[in-house]
């Protein structure tokens, strides 16, 4: 599953290194919005800080981090680390389809923060 963020499952700090092939522009668009996601069980919104940190507003929380080209997240509380490809060209409504960390196949879009 490809995505810039992963919900509600989503260990350290984003690193930005050209050596992946990221610019500023990626980090910002994914701190500066959020991913409003969709599944089984209702919808929610996910929030990126550039410290590493996720928030939803649903109670979920935990770190993130850009390692190898890919989008890794574990949730406060838990030791299961999910990681799925970055997509470095998602713009403000793009929409696409995943996997969160539950297996439910679920519709992210990239959102203007609230």
């Amino acid at each position: 599953m490809k995505l810039i963020i992963m919900a509600a499952a989503m260990s350290s700090t984003f690193a930005l290194s050209p050596a992946q092939g990221l610019t500023e522009d990626v980090l910002e668009r994914l701190t500066q919005n959020a991913i409003a996601v969709e599944g089984p069980g209702g919808q929610y919104m996910t929030y990126f800080s550039a410290s590493g940190r996720y928030t939803t507003d649903v109670g979920i929380h935990g770190h993130w981090e850009v390692r190898d080209g890919d989008f890794c997240v574990t949730r406060d509380g838990s030791t299961d680390e999910t990681c799925q490809p970055l997509l470095t060209n998602v713009q403000l409504g793009d929409q696409w389809t995943g996997e969160n960390a539950a297996g439910d196949t679920v519709v992210f879009t990239l959102v203007p923060r609230r």
